[in-house]
């Protein structure tokens, strides 16, 4: 399907270029349509050459009629054309029957407006006539009633197609618009006859039964007088109570009945209304002006639907590539095939499932974690995709209150694999049951995932959870420990209990501290903490019930920061369709080394693996050493997902930086090149000494080749259009060492020394700054065994404790090479002794009275 649909596209791509005569010619032809009827028009990216059109359209039981059919696409710029001499007419409060068609490659979805006022404008109410409920290749058709508001006389008629998506209110002058055509008719309205005598209001009806708070229904008649000359006034009443109001037209009304209502058409034969949160009776006073005649309508009953039954939709729009294949969560565990059609209402094959009838509820705790896991699969083919997770804890029938968000993938992943973590249910969630929304979709960032509208591949599952509220707690509450993370400077993450009481009446109090001595709040009373921090922080919380004012503490958490190289910023292109990074490689130019050959860069076209956005390459092992003043060769490969080079759409910048101060930013002056691919030249590359002021140690490398080209690719971000990021680690260090190192030359403090006192070893004369040297001090008591001091491993200075006589000598190896070498041997002796017995003298004057005056040793 997307071979088909990209090669369409770039199809029309080609002929806009080579038929640009045409192009000039259909300018001419809009501009002179919207000189005789001065009406926005929608832009379309592509030309309706490829399929995507309007083939028929025709109208019956007018008046007059319109016949259009097998009409292709019209060739003109913007896929826009006014059918100025055809025009279709009927009555005031007569019907008439509109037809459409798309061509048979691609199915489209319509929507017809008519500018019933005259007024150049679609936008008024009850000019959008009519919206397709699918898109398709079929015949759509409806039946719309010539409103008795219309002004006589020639207005506007516009006809709408777009690739397989049903158009919005307001495509009729979209500027955003990919596939599609545009079509314009006359529509004459013929005025009705004046009413006289007595009139009949009828019955009052409505389009929907029962509401939700954000659905628009509209109030309308049968059965009434159809004449021009008569006013309507519609009225409410709280259902049952027959206490009438008259509707007012207007924004934000609020009362008994209605919240943050919009009301709309309040004294003509319809009435549109959105914001009923009340069941209501509506009914309708009818009344012909010229005879004074009144009469009031049958009433009509909406009611409220349940919140379960008033989320908005949300599905994917082609049945290809990803699917959910199991939910695991709370008691749930439901697996289903790309062959799955769950039989919750509105469920749609490949593109939603709503499973909130057939799937027993998840049963959950307030306040507690649970852990989940959602299966990604495919029906087709494998991309980048991302996954969102929605709970309604207010049981509003919204998915977009603080807090609802319960899950967003950390990052896009390529194909089928498992999505895991822990829910935390919030413990003021309100108990019962609610709807959970699990939602994937075909892209490379996952902060774009919406829990309402439609999206191109992917799928939507709801499931209903039960909230189960906490008991009271009792006694001497358990605090648990707290889980672990590894933030990233300066970015939100939680922290919650693990194993502490889940109870009703349980107080919290975070407190961190930077010394794990002084502590301070955390600014959180639940039973998990939100922050973002700079630096290494302990945290602890305290529970209490307040039933029994007893109270546990956690064992302190130090919750240290990640390492910088974990921490760069985002990047991905904003479509993972067609360029993509082949090959990343980093040759030694002095010895031909390759020290990284990541990726395959063949064939260059028609490459099936040519799906991502973004590749985490951070988990290569070993990770790429690379060693100061070396000079190395970077290259990047780029491959297609196509047949063939379109220049210069794939013409692609490729770029390479190398955090070299690992500070976790990818500065300007640390990008070692960038250069711009082309048929001809799919690998680019160039060369780059590491400098010796490098820091040594592990560090970042960014990868990025964005399409077209750019004067200069930003690091960070989402680039426009195709393209890939790679990120991968590589392991700065001093160049190798080889041979036999030098071992310098050993000293000590004393050659001689008390038992129980230290000298100190050095030996800083050694080969140094080179990369697999290991040094050791070793030891003997004869110069024949020796062994290693404990604990010298890699250093050259030693502090030694004298208990016996040994010797010692430095242990130089290049393990490169595994050679070994020695520094001069050292000998420290032990004192005797007799002079080895502490001192004792007097410490404030020798100027005192007192003194040893004569020392005497005899036999007794």
């Amino acid at each position: 399907m997307k071979n088909q649909y990209t090669t369409a596209l770039f199809s029309n791509l080609l002929a806009k270029l080579t038929f640009s005569l045409i192009f000039f010619v259909s300018i001419v032809s809009f501009n002179s349509a919207k000189a005789q009827a001065p009406y926005c028009g929608p832009t379309f990216s592509f030309a309706c050459s490829s399929g995507d059109l309007i083939n028929n359209f025709s109208t019956t039981g007018g008046a007059s009629n319109i016949t259009n059919n097998n009409t292709g696409c019209n060739g003109n710029t913007n896929n826009y054309i006014f059918y100025s001499a055809l025009t279709c007419s009927q009555i005031q409060g007569q019907t008439i029957t509109l037809n459409m068609q798309a061509g048979s490659s691609w199915s489209q979805g319509f929507r017809v407006w008519i500018d019933w006022n005259g007024n150049n404008s679609f936008a008024d109410l009850g000019e959008d006539v009519y919206v397709s409920p699918t898109s398709a290749t079929t015949v759509f058709t409806t039946t719309i009633t010539v409103p008795f508001t219309a002004v006589p006389g020639v207005r506007r008629m516009r006809v709408l197609c777009r690739f397989a998506t049903i158009p919005a209110i307001t495509d009729y002058c979209a500027t955003t618009l990919s596939f599609g055509e545009c079509e314009d008719y006359n529509f004459n309205v013929i005025a009705s006859t004046p009413c006289s005598g007595s009139v009949t209001a009828g019955t009052s009806t409505t389009t929907l039964p029962s509401v939700c708070p954000t659905q628009t229904f509209a109030l309308g008649l049968t059965g009434s007088t159809l004449a021009s000359g008569i006013t309507y006034q519609w009225q409410y009443s709280p259902a049952g109570a027959g206490s009438w109001t008259n509707l007012a037209n207007g924004t934000g009304i609020t009362n008994s009945q209605f919240t943050s209502a919009t009301i709309a058409g309040a004294t003509s034969a319809a009435a549109s209304i959105v914001g009923q949160t009340a069941a209501t009776d509506y009914r309708c006073i009818v009344t012909c002006t010229s005879s004074g005649s009144t009469a009031t309508s049958a009433q009509v009953t909406v009611g409220v639907n349940s919140f379960t039954a008033c989320y908005c939709t949300s599905n994917a729009t082609s049945t290809f590539d990803e699917e959910i294949l199991n939910v695991t969560f709370g008691g749930i565990n439901n697996t289903s095939t790309c062959a799955t059609l769950a039989p919750g209402p509105g469920s749609i094959l490949n593109g939603y499932s709503n499973y909130t009838t057939s799937v027993a509820p998840a049963q959950v705790l307030q306040g507690t974690a649970y852990p989940f896991s959602v299966q990604i699969g495919t029906c087709n083919g494998n991309y980048s995709n991302s996954t969102k997770i929605y709970i309604d804890y207010n049981q509003n029938g919204s998915f977009t209150d603080p807090g609802e968000q319960a899950y967003v993938s950390a990052a896009a992943v390529n194909g089928p694999h498992f999505e895991t973590g822990n829910i935390n249910i919030p413990i003021g969630a309100s108990p019962g049951n609610t709807v959970m929304r699990v939602i994937n979709v075909e892209t490379t960032l996952p902060s774009s995932i919406n829990p309402c509208g439609t999206y191109a591949w992917g799928e939507t599952e709801d499931y209903l959870i039960n909230i189960i509220p906490l008991t009271p707690c009792a006694g001497s509450p358990v605090a648990g420990t707290i889980s672990n993370a590894s933030p990233c400077p300066n970015v939100s993450f939680t922290l919650s209990l693990v194993g502490a009481t889940q109870a009703a009446g349980l107080t919290y109090l975070w407190q961190q501290s930077t010394n794990a001595t002084t502590w301070v709040n955390a600014g959180s009373t639940t039973p998990s903490l939100t922050t973002a921090i700079a630096a290494n922080t302990y945290y602890r919380c305290i529970i209490t019930c307040t039933n029994s004012n007893l109270s546990d503490t956690t064992i302190v958490k130090l919750i240290a920061l990640a390492p910088f190289y974990t921490c760069y910023c985002n990047s991905a292109p904003s479509s993972n369709l067609y360029v993509d990074i082949g090959n990343v490689k980093i040759t030694d130019q002095a010895t031909s080394v390759v020290m990284l050959n990541n990726g395959v860069g063949t064939p260059t076209l028609s490459n099936t693996s040519a799906t991502n956005g973004y590749t985490n390459f951070t988990n290569l092992n070993p990770i790429t050493p690379l060693y100061k003043e070396k000079n190395y060769l970077f290259q990047i490969t780029q491959i297609l997902n196509y047949t063939s080079w379109l220049s210069p759409t794939f013409n692609a910048s490729g770029a390479i930086w190398i955090d070299m101060n690992q500070n976790g930013v990818f500065e300007p002056t640390e990008k070692i090149f960038q250069k711009n691919t082309s048929s001809t030249t799919p690998t680019v590359g160039d060369t780059m000494t590491i400098p010796s002021t490098a820091p040594i140690g592990i560090t970042g490398m960014r990868v990025i080749l964005q399409a077209p080209t750019v004067a200069a690719i930003n690091p960070c971000g989402t680039y426009t259009t195709y393209g890939e990021t790679e990120d991968y680690l590589v392991n700065i260090n001093y160049p190798p060492c080889s041979g036999l190192p030098d071992p310098g030359i050993a000293s000590v403090s004393d050659t001689a020394a008390c038992p129980g006192y230290t000298v100190f070893l050095s030996d800083t004369t050694h080969t140094k700054f080179k990369s697999g040297l290991i040094t050791e001090w070793m030891y003997s008591y004869d110069q024949i065994n020796w062994g290693p001091v404990p604990n010298s491993l890699n250093r050259d200075t030693m502090t030694m404790l004298v208990q016996y006589p040994n010797y010692y000598k430095l242990r130089i190896i290049c393990a490169n090479t595994n050679d070994t070498a020695y520094s001069n041997t050292l000998f420290v002796n032990t004192v005797l002794p007799y002079k080895c017995y502490c001192l004792n003298q007097a410490t404030l004057s020798d100027q005192d009275s007192s003194d040893i005056g004569a020392f005497r040793m005899f036999n007794f």
